[in-house]
């Protein structure tokens, strides 16, 4: 039987509007709560729509069919890799995919792109599916606010508020574990029956590639 998406829409509805409060800055430049299109700017005490802000938070802006999980809809939706939220667009009305099981696998039908809601006991957040199978690769893409700043000096020039896309991190993910690519010797840790070390050196692989990675990750498969 066919599940249809927005048919339980109202289920979570209240809940998503729970959670569009001003967007709250941290240390790192990461938001810790939802508002759709708004940020608080602590540097210039003011609130900002995205449209005041240089740069884009989204990996792509216009909005793209999805379909989630089992779920029968094609949808509306764009990733906002600031928030790390998948914004759906059902009825006009923007709202935020809830965080669960059961909306943890998003694809994009126009890229073939798969999104992935992981949580281990790392981190949590969504991370595209480049190789699947036993050992998951995964990307993490995140994007950064970088608040106002007013000129130092009357010599000095006053830089806007922006958007910065920041370098994106590669994972193994086996077992509900996230295992992160930095080092050959890390991969020697988490693959101890594997011969690590030969297989990067006879294929001329490197781990700052993402083709050769996903080369790597099928090999392990």
């Amino acid at each position: 039987m066919k599940i249809y998406l927005t048919t339980i829409i109202t289920t979570f509805s209240i809940l998503l509007s729970a959670q569009q409060s001003s967007n709250v800055i941290n240390s790192s430049g990461l938001p810790t709560t939802v508002d759709f299109n708004k940020v608080n700017s602590i540097t210039g005490g003011k609130v900002l729509n995205y449209s005041d802000i240089q740069g884009t938070p989204y990996m792509y802006k216009d909005y793209k069919k999805i379909k989630i999980g089992e779920f029968a809809d094609i949808i509306p939706a764009r990733y906002n890799a600031y928030t790390d939220e998948i914004e759906i667009k059902l009825n006009e009305k923007v709202q935020s995919l809830p965080k669960e099981k059961a909306y943890s696998h998003i694809k994009f039908l126009d890229s073939n792109e798969m999104l992935m809601y992981v949580v281990d006991n790392t981190q949590k957040g969504y991370f595209y599916v480049l190789s699947d199978g036993d050992i998951k690769l995964l990307r993490k893409n995140a994007i950064r606010f970088i608040d106002e700043q007013p000129a130092q000096s009357s010599y000095a020039t006053p830089q806007p508020a922006k958007f910065i896309e920041l370098k994106p991190t590669y994972f193994f993910y086996k077992d509900s574990q996230l295992l992160p690519i930095k080092k050959e010797n890390d991969l020697v840790t988490f693959f101890p029956q594997r011969d690590i070390k030969k297989i990067l050196k006879d294929r001329k692989l490197k781990l700052e590639n993402e083709k050769d990675l996903v080369i790597l990750t099928n090999l392990l498969n």
